[in-house]
Parts: structure tokens; sequence; C-alpha cells
């Protein structure tokens, strides 16, 4: 609407978003058909590779793993056998087999806006305005969202969670509490939606353009002839919310879809009887085969319903890998700032200069929960600074070749070389008393023996995990740690998660800063022109698209540890791009007219700097879970 010098413009938009996502698998290769599989695991399962006198049956000159894994597949042994099974209703019933895993969600979207571009001078034109935007959580029209609780039934605070287990190893006590997970009208007092709304998306902007006419001293010569243009402007806009979290996450959480393993499969123990899983390693001699055993592995039968909360380990079997959305979980924000001047040189060049500035918060973040309490402090010493002691008396600190290249062959002199090691008032006090350290100099030479493989390979999730079970003389700190250990039974005996679980959170940060220069020259002898020169940096804790899963920060515990350049950062970026008109036979009068004119040629030229490399342990991308702080040994990014 034009209305004097004001010209408004207003709106709105409404979106009621349906969506119905079905699936056969758990989202980890576990599907809901029954599956076999052949020689899976680097030995195929197996131990104990002798005859009934003893004698090897590994063929001279090769590994054992190998021949484990080529036996179990040759032999017909089952390493692995698993499947996905399906639930629904309010008690999470067991749905018949081959029942597909589904969710019907509706997500309302709401937007309204209204801005003002007021020509207050000829020279100065002001332009304002203010957004709202509402995304809803989505709703399932069954209920069918899985949210992860405490052992109350009240959805976790991911930052207020990773912050007590931080204060708690500060102090040298451990925070690990039980978690589970509930339908989201069995959490809390009964919750609508999987997170909470956010109703906070108000979008200001404001902006200004100014052409002034100065025409005396340095100012005439830089901005006279009303030939310049200043422009500065400031905006903020949010994101929106990806459907594989909205919908597939609340689908995966444990308790709709419950995959089941036996890892350690054993032939039937007499005629008639039913092979057993586990619970140790089976041998060539009573691992089950297929057809010599029957055409039925082992697998652990389940519940017809699941209790609420669902606690794995603890009233349930043990879970893999859960996956979940944070309580707060919203759209990000970016404030955007922009300043530049242009000016016009002559009747066809125009010079512009500028400066684009973002910043970003509650950006896109997965992280996995299970960390490792890297701050853990006992006998006045952290364990982060205990490990680093060890690490540089290894010489890792030196190089990759370095670490460990001392270490004896034989195991009497590795328990000698351990012996020299300095002892670290961490390990001293944290692994006293449980018998760990029974036999060495000191308990810092009983991890150096003992955890040689994991110190060397610098995987600090599975030396500690290692510790926390029978090592540690404080009570467990990891999920992943034995709980409750019932053999026989499905609850069986492990941790509550094999890995941990990955909430995806709104906690990252970022920003961006940017100088340009343009230059455009426009139809000069039927050539137009523009050059673009660009110096910025992109810092942040890790732009992700939303589709990823199972990834997580290097340090839950502060972001800011991993805060650095981001991986799309191109510090010098350089382009010209041109439009070049044939000169000749416009008209295109004649053969030759028509055969060589009407042509144009649009050179593109491009250079920049490279985007930055990625620093990690020698465990690969990210740390393969294995760093300070990190989550998992297995479960990294995707």
């Amino acid at each position: 609407m034009l209305k004097g010098n004001h010209l408004f413009t207003f709106g709105g938009a409404y979106q009621r978003n349906y969506d119905w996502h079905q699936r056969s698998d758990n989202g980890g290769g576990i599907n809901y058909q029954p599956t076999y599989q052949l020689g899976e695991s680097s030995s195929g399962g197996l131990v104990g590779l002798t005859d009934a006198s003893g004698n090897s049956l590994v063929p001279a000159g090769v590994s054992s793993k190998t021949w484990g894994r080529d036996a179990a597949a040759v032999l017909g042994i089952v390493t692995d056998s698993q499947i996905a099974y399906t639930r629904s209703g309010s008690n999470l019933a067991l749905n018949p087999p081959l029942t597909h895993a589904f969710d019907q969600s509706t997500i309302p979207y709401y937007n309204v806006y209204f801005s003002d571009s007021w020509h207050m001078k000829p020279s100065f034109t002001l332009t304002y305005g203010l957004g709202w935007t509402l995304e809803m959580p989505p709703t399932e029209a069954q209920g069918k969202q899985i949210e992860l609780v405490d052992s109350s039934g009240q959805q976790l605070d991911t930052l207020s969670y990773l912050k007590q287990r931080e204060s708690a190893a500060l102090a040298g006590q451990v925070f690990n509490p039980e978690i589970g997970f509930a339908l989201v009208g069995n959490t809390g007092a009964g919750q609508k939606y999987p997170y909470e709304p956010f109703y906070g998306s108000f979008s200001p902007r404001i902006a200004a353009a100014w052409n002034p006419n100065y025409s005396d001293g340095v100012l005439g010569k830089v901005f006279g002839g009303s030939k310049s243009v200043i422009r500065g402007g400031y905006s903020r806009v949010y994101g929106r919310l990806n459907g594989v979290d909205l919908v597939l996450v609340p689908l995966l959480g444990t308790g709709l879809i419950q995959a089941v393993q036996c890892r350690q499969n054993f032939m039937p123990a007499a005629p008639g009887a039913a092979p057993a899983c586990g619970p140790t390693n089976p041998t060539v001699a009573n691992a089950f085969r297929v057809g010599t055993d029957g055409n039925n592995a082992p697998i652990p039968p389940a519940s017809q319903t699941l209790p609420q909360p669902t606690i794995p380990g603890v009233n349930s079997v043990a879970a893999g890998a859960g996956e979940a959305l944070d309580t707060h979980f919203r759209p990000n924000v970016v404030d955007s700032f922009d300043f530049t001047i242009q000016r016009q040189l002559s009747s066809k060049v125009v010079l512009e200069v500028g400066y684009i500035g973002r910043r970003i918060t509650h950006e896109y973040q997965p992280i996995n929960i299970n960390a490792v309490p890297h701050m853990m402090t006992l006998g006045g010493q952290r364990f982060d600074n205990a490990y680093a002691a060890v690490e540089s008396a290894l010489g890792c600190a030196t190089s990759f070749a370095a670490c460990g290249a001392a270490i004896p062959s034989t195991a009497a002199a590795q328990k000698t070389y351990a012996n020299g090691f300095a002892p670290q008032p961490f390990f001293e006090s944290a692994l006293a008393g449980t018998g760990f350290c029974t036999g060495f100099a000191s308990c810092t030479a009983a991890v150096v023996f003992k955890e040689q493989g994991n110190l060397t390979s610098q995987s600090v999730w599975s030396l500690w995990s290692d510790l926390d079970n029978g090592g540690f003389n404080f009570p467990r700190s990891m999920l992943n740690t034995p709980i409750n250990c019932v053999t026989g039974t499905e609850i069986g005996c492990g941790g509550q998660m094999s890995s941990g679980v990955g909430v995806n959170a709104s906690v990252g940060h970022g920003n961006y800063n940017g100088a340009f220069v343009s230059l455009k020259a426009t139809n000069w002898h039927g050539i137009t022109l523009q050059e673009n020169f660009t110096w910025s940096k992109a810092l942040g804790t890790g732009a992700l698209v939303q589709a990823t899963s199972e990834y997580t920060v290097n340090d839950p515990f502060d972001l800011h540890n991993g805060y650095g350049l981001q991986s799309f950062d191109r510090k010098f970026v350089f382009n010209t791009v041109a439009l070049i008109e044939d000169p000749w036979y416009k008209g295109q009068h004649g053969i030759i007219g028509h055969i060589a004119g009407g042509w144009s040629l649009s050179p593109i030229f491009a250079i920049g700097s490279g985007v930055p490399l990625g620093c990690g342990t020698n465990q690969g991308d990210e740390s393969a879970g294995q760093g300070f702080g990190s989550g998992d040994s297995s479960v990294n990014t995707a």
C-alpha cells in the first residue's frame, strides 16, 4: 500500500504440514525381518580356535581373526542374529511380526509480517519492519513420540544434565542417574509436544540508504554529485526445523522400535532343546551352525509390553544407541549486519565496498550425553591432565609414529616398562583398593600395562569405559557400564546404553565477518564486467545439516573447546563475471551475418583460498568419538 512517502508491505502465511513416515528398520541397520550374519565380527565371534586335542586350527601364516571370520562364513556359524520389534499403544504393546513402524505427524506453521519503506527525504530512505513466526512442534495422531526422561519420568534437559555431570566430576563425585524413555503422553504430567513450543520468533529489521551531495572540500570529492550511496542495516531471521528431527527422531527413540541382537549363538545343549544365546563367546565346537543345528538361530524374545518409562538395563533390555530431542529444541536465529558505500566513478563504472556480519545462536548441535567426564578430579589432579602426562611419557606428544614405540615386545618386559612410569595422583586415588593395581609398582603402571592399546591409539572413551567397569573405586560413571546384571533374563548384563544417547539440541553458535569490494563496468565497448573480492572468516562450534545423526561434538561439557573455523570457511575469494557481446554483424545481415552475428560470451573466473583441514586424533573424523569429552567409540558421524 502506497501512502504519501510510505510504502507499506504486510501479509501472512499459514501451512498445515502433514508428514506420514514409515520404516522397517531402527535407523541403525537392524530390520524387522530376522537377520543372521555369518562371520560379521573381526574373529567371527569365536574363541578357542583349536581342535579337541588342543591343536591350533589356524593355518600357519594366517591371522586368527581373519581365519575365524572366514571359518564362520564357510561353516554357516551365525555370529549375529538380530531383529527389530515394533510396538504401539500407550503401553508399547508388541506388534505382530513384519509390522512397519510409522508415525503421522501434523506441524502447523504461522507467519505474519509488516514493513514500511519511508522516503523521508529525496536523499534519505528508512526501511523498518517486524515479522513473527510460529512453527509448532509436531503432534502425532496416536501419540507415538518417544522422549528421553529421568527415572521420575520428566523430560531431560541436556545442558542441565551435562552441567550436573561436570560439577560432580570437578568435586571428585559421580552424577550418572538412571535415564529412560517414555511416550510423550506418559512424560511428566502428560506432555502434548516432544519439546517446548518457541513463541519468541520476532524478526525486527531496520535499514537506511543515504545519497549525500556535498559540494565542497574532501567530502565533496568523495560524496559529491549525488553519485554516492551509503547503506546500513540490521535484521534478525529465524531458521526452519527439518522433518528428519520433527518426525523421524521421535519414532526412533527407544521403545517404538526395539532392536534385539544375539552376538553369542550356541548350538542346542541337547537334542530337541532350543539354541542358546550367550553369555560367553562360542567356540568352533559349540557355535550355532545353520542347517546343522537347525534353521532358526536364537534371538532374545521381547516382552508383550514395555513399562513407562522404559529404563534400559533396569526394567527392560539394554539399548544400543538412543536418540532424542532436547526439551528446548528450537529454530536457530541469525542476526545480520551490513554497511556499504557505493560510488559511481563514471557513467559506466560503479565501485562498492562494505562489511557483512552474521551472528548465529541456538544452532543445531547433536550431543552424546554419555561423554567422558574428563574433568574428574581426584588426588588433586584432573583425569585429562593425568592422561596427558602418561601420553607424553609414551612419546605420543611427539608424533603418532613415536606413540608407544618404546614399549617392549614381551609381557614381562612390558610390565617392567610400565612400572617405570611416574605415578599420577588421579590414577593412584581413583583405582586404589579395587585390586586393579595388584602386582604393579603403582596404579599408573597398571593402567599403562593393561590399557596400552587404548593409550597408544588415543582411545579415551574406550580407556575410561574399561576402567569404569571394575577398575575405578567410585560408582559407575558411564551409561554403557554394566548395571543390574541378571543373566538368563531379558534384561541380561549390560549398561543402560551400549553407546549413549544422541540428543539433538539447539545450543551451537557461530559467526561470519566479511569485508568486500566490488567493481562493475557496464557496457564498456560492448563488455559488462563485474569483479568481486571478499576477505572473511567463519567461526563456530560446527555447522551441521539437520539430517545429521549419531554425531557428537568433541567436548559436550564445553562447546567452546570445539569452537574454530567452520568447514566452509574460505578466507579469500575473488571472482570475475563478464558479458561480452559480439560488436560485429549486430544486424545479422547476409549469410555471414546470420552465422557470426548475435553471439555473446559469458566467461566466469573464480579463485579462492581453500577450506580448512580438519584436525583430530589418529582415530579419524571427529576423533571417532574418542577425544576428551567425546561420547562414544563407534557412533560418531553420519
